[in-house]
This record gives structure tokens, C-alpha cells and sequence, in this order.
């Protein structure tokens, strides 16, 4: 699992959040000139485990901060065998890099009995959520979520048609959960109309993992018939 996060005003913000696999990779975004200056500085945190493997590995956080200037020269970009493109590769080994302390068991259990009003106990585990991407939030409690493929990434002319279906499947999964997750009341997918496939999947996937979630056709007056609303009501 991994989150990372963008500079603004002096303040690292939470942009965007995912699972990789292992020796996998994922395309964040592709962005404008003008927006270059808004990545400029990140800060990847990272959560590293295995399937089926009860060990718990320590979370690693990378800040990475880059100058423009280097992007626009072309020696500094090399092919890479593994991603199989011409790249501007950074490493992280080399970045400032933060892991924390090894948690001690033993220490754990004496410190945790400690009852005193001026002694705080800080744990090792941090419950707080991902943030809610902002910019699908249209009222109090209420996201609006586009499913079409030119909404979620640029290069799609190039893949075929059942890979387009899995990233937006995949998409909704991911933004129902985290709605689901941050309490909202309701969530709207435009998906379209088109050959009715993705409503169809999407649909099915409610009814089998979501049986106690209710939806319907979106407001047709807004939407036409191209979204669906769900009610978030557990």
C-alpha cells in the first residue's frame, strides 16, 4: 500500500492513494508543462506486507524534491529495462527517507499500563484515514465520481477494451471502499451509456459485495441516463 502526497503552501497534502504489487508499475499521472512545478516536491509513504504473512514490516516515508531544469535536458533521461521506456530516474536511496523506531513488545505492554495525567502514550499505530480526493466531493457527504476512461488515464488508445473495463472497475472499487470508509452519505459513478457493459458490472458487483447498499438510477434531468447513484447506509 502506498499514498503520496504534494507540496502546497508549505504543506504536504495527500493527493492520491493504491495498492502495487511486487515488481509492478503504476502510472500516478501524466502532466502538463504547467503543472511541473506542482510536483516538483512529493513525499511517497509506503506499507510494505505479504498476503497471508502475519508479520507486520515498519512503514518507510520518502521526500523527493526535484528542479525542473534537469527534465528538460535529454541526457539526464536512460532507457530502463524494467519499465522498457526512456526515463528520468530517481532514486530513492538517495532521498531523505524516514522508517520508525522498532516496536518493543516488552516495553509496549509496561509503558501502556502506565496511568498517570501527565504522562502521554504515544503508539506506533496511526488510524488515521486517506483523505477523501477533494475534487470529487460536490456537497456535504456527497461525491460524484467520473468513470469514463479519458477521466482516468491518457494513454488509453493504446490498450484494449477489457483492459479499460478493469481500470474503471477497479476504480469504482477503490472510490466506493474509500467513501464507504470516510462515512459519506452518497456517491455518484458516471459511467455513460454507451453498450450498458460497465453499468452492468458495476451493478453486480453492488449486489454480490455490497448487498446491504442501496442504489439507483441517478437524477436523469442531470445525468441522463448515464450514472447511478448509491446510498452509503451501513
Amino acid at each position: 500500500m502506498f499514498s503520496y502526497d504534494l507540496l502546497a503552501q508549505g504543506k504536504y497534502r495527500c493527493n492520491d492513494f493504491d495498492r502495487a504489487d511486487a515488481y509492478s508499475t503504476i502510472l500516478l499521472k501524466v502532466i502538463s508543462p504547467s503543472e511541473m512545478q506542482q510536483w516538483m516536491n512529493l513525499r511517497f509513504q509506503f506499507m510494505f506486507f505479504k498476503i497471508n504473512d502475519d508479520i507486520a514490516k515498519n512503514p518507510a516515508r520518502y521526500e523527493i524534491r526535484l528542479k525542473p531544469a534537469p527534465l528538460f535536458n535529454e541526457e539526464n533521461f536512460q532507457f530502463n529495462d524494467f519499465l522498457n521506456d526512456v526515463c528520468y530516474i530517481v532514486s530513492l536511496s538517495d532521498k531523505e527517507s524516514k522508517f520508525p523506531e522498532e516496536l518493543n513488545e516488552e516495553k509496549w505492554a509496561i509503558e501502556k499500563n502506565i496511568k498517570s495525567s501527565g504522562i502521554k502514550i504515544v503508539g506506533h499505530i496511526n488510524d488515521k484515514k486517506p483523505l477523501f480526493p477533494e475534487k470529487y466531493i460536490i456537497e456535504n457527504g456527497i461525491a460524484e465520481v467520473d468513470l469514463h476512461i479519458e477521466e482516468l488515464i491518457d494513454d488509453y488508445a493504446r490498450k484494449e477494451n477489457f483492459e479499460l473495463l478493469k481500470i474503471q472497475i477497479d476504480f469504482f472499487s477503490k472510490m466506493l471502499n474509500c467513501a464507504i470508509e470516510h462515512n459519506l452519505k452518497k456517491i455518484i459513478f458516471i459511467h455513460g451509456v454507451g453498450n450498458g457493459r460497465l453499468k452492468k458490472e458495476i451493478i453486480q458487483i453492488i449486489k454480490q459485495e455490497y448487498p446491504d447498499l442501496n442504489y439507483q438510477d441517478a437524477s436523469l434531468l442531470r445525468y441522463g441516463k448515464g450514472a447511478t447513484e448509491i446510498i452509503i447506509n451501513l
